[in-house]
């Protein structure tokens, strides 16, 4: 079976089917059925997750939706939410995600690499595996997917200042399984 991604409209959930693992339950939306906005971008992070297993070689269970990463700050812990998280090879993260819907991309993207960095610099494994942040988009355009999105090593560039200072330079594509 080839990966599937299906939309229960009775259970408003999302879930993907693997030849690697049985199912994956994306998201359970009961409580804000009604949110657009946010119903677009679950919608953006579903097509994402089929399209991390079928085009760079990840395993279903490799994928992390809306996990929780522990900061301390000066107010106490606190624990932001990364869209979508996948692992490397090595268990260690190597993909930071963040969905954005098409019409939020641009007004929303220096705020969403702030949260992507802040969320990167928490992560200590990133010295071993490269870890990359990507603000991330997709469209139907003329029936054709347009993606829009930005490819960040943070382990060359742990701060949005050390990004700026080289120039915001940006990797070619998503990086694969490896």
């Amino acid at each position: 079976m080839a990966t599937t991604l299906r939309y229960l409209r009775l259970n408003e959930q999302f879930f993907i089917f693997s030849r690697r693992a049985p199912y994956m339950v994306l998201r359970d939306m009961a409580d804000d059925a009604t949110d657009t906005a946010r119903m677009a971008r679950e919608r953006i992070v579903a097509q994402l997750c089929v399209d991390c297993i079928e085009r760079y070689g990840y395993r279903l269970s490799q994928l992390h939706v809306r996990e929780l990463i522990p900061i301390v700050s000066a107010d106490g812990w606190k624990y932001p939410e990364v869209d979508l998280l996948i692992e490397g090879k090595d268990s260690n993260p190597r993909l930071l995600i963040k969905a954005f819907s098409p019409e939020e991309y641009e007004a929303s993207l220096e705020q969403g690499l702030d949260e992507l960095f802040l969320l990167a610099r928490a992560i200590p494994s990133r010295r071993t595996t490269p870890l990359f942040i990507i603000p991330y988009t997709r469209r139907l355009e003329r029936q054709r997917v347009r993606e829009n999105f930005l490819v960040i090593n943070a382990s060359a560039y742990p701060s949005k200042e050390a990004w700026a200072a080289a120039g915001r330079p940006t990797e070619t594509g998503i990086p694969a399984q490896g």
